[in-house]
């Protein structure tokens, strides 16, 4: 997918919106600004260096998704099992409270892992809705960017193209399980 501006969101199969009305071109502008700029935090990442810079790129992210907060979840070498890496937007201790879960788990991390797409919880009355981006290599899936987005970004196409553009970028740092368990890329 590249990721070159408008070309990021044609090619992420998000439709442009008629500009007919001053609050339409708004609304176009700030979707074309969100895929862009999540085009490119990962990439700075890259250039950064992954663990350092991790922390502030997923900060930028979850700011334009308009997430309350964003878990990375990695899969184990054998790809049974998703294990919470890093977090965004939640208390410290939070990744060692959430422990592993399993690639047959029936919720929408779990799914996006083992189907390879983005996956959806809609908002209601009492809890955010959520996004959950595979991040996919060559070799498959190797984990899953979660987001609890508000004001129903789960229900805006280029808010879910984004959260792939920035899964997708994310992915760039993992490698295969195999070689993670290997030694062979660095962890996230």
């Amino acid at each position: 997918m590249g990721l070159c501006g408008g070309n990021a969101l044609r090619r992420a199969g998000v439709r442009a919106v008629s500009a007919v009305g001053h609050h339409d071109r708004t609304l176009e502008r700030r979707r074309e600004d969100l895929v862009e700029s999540a085009a490119g935090l990962p990439v700075r990442v890259r250039v950064e260096g992954a663990p350092r810079a991790l922390p502030p790129a997923l900060e930028r992210a979850a700011r334009h998704l308009d997430a309350s907060g964003l878990v990375i979840w990695v899969a184990d070498p054998d790809g049974r099992e998703l294990l919470p890496v890093m977090a965004h937007g939640y208390p410290q201790n939070l990744i060692s409270r959430l422990g592993s879960m399993s690639r047959d788990a029936e919720n929408v991390t779990a799914a996006a892992f083992r189907t390879g797409l983005v996956q959806t919880v809609n908002a209601d009355k009492i809890s955010h809705g959520a996004i959950a981006a595979p991040l996919m290599t060559p070799a498959g899936p190797v984990g899953v960017m979660a987001a609890e987005v508000l004001n129903d970004g789960e229900r805006r196409e280029a808010t879910r193209a984004a959260a792939a553009i920035v899964a997708a970028q994310l992915a760039t740092l993992m490698g295969p399980p195999a070689a993670r368990s290997q030694g062979k890329t660095e962890a996230v």
